[in-house]
């Protein structure tokens, strides 16, 4: 009778279907969008400002938290005891996320701006979590179980969960296997068949994946980091169809398209912040206060003022750094 229910909602207007989830005790902010013809079966939880879920899902929960602007695209199947998404986190279309709701062990968590690309399939039979900045894959496969034939018979049954820390990275074509970990930091190369746990920071490939490079990434002076702030804004200015220049001095570099300031990289200890609507980039950490003042943007852990407070100029900065990896982490919203 419940899931009846929850496809009459789901042919129902926008505005009719917030309220009607609402009536069975979903909380629903402000901005939230639910696409036509999807079915939310779920008992409690809570759907914050500006986050959205598109067309023809079904979704079958217990719980359901989703973060601001945290994204459910087109045709994707969940199936979980409790679906946690942080916020700017986004589950593609085309994905099948397989549990059992009334399993409190099926859990799925992403964190903030993590991503699990298009044509996934995510077995939830345990917990499933991915830290902050997690990029999962196009096609990739997670399996909490591996398990067909009988354990009388001495045939291999395994279950246990998958935890993927902050900022790894899963190229297309990646199969993870159950009680595996990922470290912060690790890449895993295309198509690689992860079947034990991997250390932080590692690159590592192959079927099954070894670690070939203790490090993932090379560190970069803060000279070389201002260089590719640059290319940034110059991209954006190509892309506008504008001039681009840079008003260098020993303490900072300010960046216009056309006339527009957009970009002021502070290269040491801040002297003044240059009023919105430009952003102010700085390397330490983000002092609260002024990011209530002024656009202000840390390259210490890449917290940035109130997505509130963002202008448009900031936002289409923040939409070029995108092409590169870069991210940004309002403090308004779980950041954590």
């Amino acid at each position: 009778m419940k899931l009846l229910a929850a496809v009459a909602v789901a042919l129902l207007p926008g505005p009719i279907k917030r309220w009607a989830y609402r009536r069975q005790g979903i909380r629903i902010g402000r901005g939230v969008r639910i696409g036509f013809g999807t079915v939310i079966v779920c008992g409690t939880g809570e759907i914050k400002d500006g986050a959205s879920i598109g067309h023809f899902c079904l979704i079958r929960v217990r719980t359901i938290e989703m973060g601001k602007r945290a994204v459910i695209q087109n045709l994707v199947r969940i199936a979980a005891h409790s679906l946690t998404m942080k916020s700017q986190s986004t589950v593609c279309s085309q994905n099948q996320i397989a549990g059992d709701p009334s399993d409190p062990r099926s859990t799925i968590h992403l964190g903030p701006a993590s991503w699990i690309l298009p044509m996934c399939y995510v077995n939830v039979a345990r917990r499933v979590h991915l830290g902050r900045n997690v990029g999962v894959g196009g096609g990739s496969y997670l399996f909490t179980h591996g398990m067909w034939l009988s354990k009388l018979d001495g045939f291999p049954v395994a279950y246990g969960d998958i935890v993927i820390e902050d900022d790894v990275w899963l190229p297309w074509g990646c199969f993870v296997m159950p009680n595996v970990t990922i470290g912060s930091g690790a890449i895993v190369g295309a198509c690689a068949v992860v079947t034990k746990s991997l250390p932080a920071g590692v690159l590592a490939a192959g079927v099954p994946a070894k670690i070939i490079k203790e490090k993932s990434n090379v560190d970069l002076a803060s000279e070389d980091r201002a260089r590719i702030l640059a290319e940034v804004s110059e991209g954006l200015a190509a892309k506008q169809g504008m001039p681009f220049r840079i008003d260098g001095s020993a303490t900072e570099d300010r960046h216009f398209v056309g006339e527009e300031l957009v970009l002021v990289v502070h290269k040491g200890a801040v002297q003044t912040l240059a009023p919105p609507p430009a952003l102010n980039a700085v390397f330490g950490p983000l002092d609260r206060q002024a990011a209530g003042e002024a656009v202000v943007w840390s390259l210490h852990d890449y917290t940035s003022s109130p997505y509130a407070t963002l202008p448009g100029s900031a936002r289409r900065w923040f939409s070029e750094a995108r092409n590169i990896g870069v991210r940004f982490y309002p403090i308004d919203e779980d950041i954590s």
